[in-house]
């Protein structure tokens, strides 16, 4: 046999491993569609985190659900099945939550104000002046 055919006899024989539990088999099986679970998931979600957390997902669907997997159709076709329904939980949940951005506060509205701006300038040129005595002052 030539090498093609051992590699085309070896991954007839991945899924009936993985379905009998082997990791390897199972990993063997799945490596080859990963960057593509994981740029389909990102152009659902838009987030490298999410996608990351719907491909696990998928991989750990598709690894308790293997043995319905029956082979009529492309392997990645049926991970993308996965991986599509995994990602529409995931952006269920996240509509259903409210949004936490701790990064971004309330906009302070007083920073517009253009006589609060003259002021601080004001005292910030007062406290560095050295003939002004801006060690003495006190900013209220």
């Amino acid at each position: 046999m030539s090498t093609v055919e051992d590699t085309d006899v070896e991954q007839a024989r991945l899924p009936a491993a993985a379905r009998g539990g082997a990791h390897a088999a199972f990993d063997a099986l799945v490596a080859p569609h990963r960057r593509a679970l994981h740029l389909h998931c990102y152009r659902m979600l838009g987030s490298l985190d999410q996608a990351e957390d719907a491909v696990q997902e998928t991989l750990l669907r598709a690894w308790r659900g293997l043995g319905g997997y029956e082979g009529r159709a492309p392997l990645h076709h049926w991970l993308h099945r996965i991986a599509t329904m995994a990602c529409l939980r995931a952006v269920e949940r996240r509509d259903r939550l409210p949004a936490v951005h701790a990064h971004l506060q309330p906009y302070p509205d007083t920073l517009l104000d253009p006589a609060l701006v003259a002021e601080r300038r004001e005292e910030v040129a007062l406290a560095h002046d050295p003939a002004g005595g801006g060690g003495d002052r006190r900013i209220p």
